[in-house]
């Protein structure tokens, strides 16, 4: 708690998008919640979120959906347009996915099924999850052998949701 006590939102202004994406990762990772750090480290993030790479959007919902945090709303609701933004120019240009990975993937649907057990209402989420291009490219990954035992487990816990939510 004494590094999240001193993590202030000024403080976390001179954190790179990596910085800011480890600090939440490395939290949840330890199984460790501050509600402020989280909630600081989201009020930075939130206006940066373009600049973030792949792996740091998927750390950053995972990371908050490990613990439980889901608010505000606005960070998994513009994750998931900037996400469903670059999957798009990505099937568009060339019919491939080929900057995300697979633990990427499974790591945000993951986040998303939870994160919807918390706001069940939340239009966005519930669009995501079930965005054709999450979908299609969930499936070029699957052509291509390249989930894990995790990741396979993570998307079946995602399938399931889906299945509950949406009857699919």
């Amino acid at each position: 708690d004494a590094i999240a006590s001193v993590s202030t939102r000024a403080k976390l202004q001179d954190f790179s998008t990596q910085g800011l994406a480890n600090m939440a990762w490395s939290y949840a990772k330890m199984g460790h919640y501050s509600p402020e750090l989280f909630d600081n480290i989201v009020d930075v993030a939130l206006p940066r979120l373009y600049f973030f790479s792949n792996q740091e959007l998927a750390n950053m919902v995972w990371a908050y959906a490990s613990v439980g945090h889901n608010g505000p709303p606005e960070l998994f609701d513009k994750i998931a347009e900037v996400v469903l933004s670059r999957l798009a120019l990505e099937l568009e240009v060339d019919n491939d996915v080929n900057n995300f990975n697979a633990q990427d993937l499974a790591n945000i649907v993951w986040s998303y099924a939870v994160v919807s057990e918390f706001d069940s209402k939340n239009a966005v989420i519930r669009e995501f999850a079930s965005h054709p291009n999450i979908v299609n490219s969930i499936l070029s990954f699957f052509e291509l052998d390249q989930f894990g035992k995790k990741e396979l487990c993570q998307l079946h816990q995602w399938n399931m949701w889906c299945q509950e939510t949406f009857g699919e």
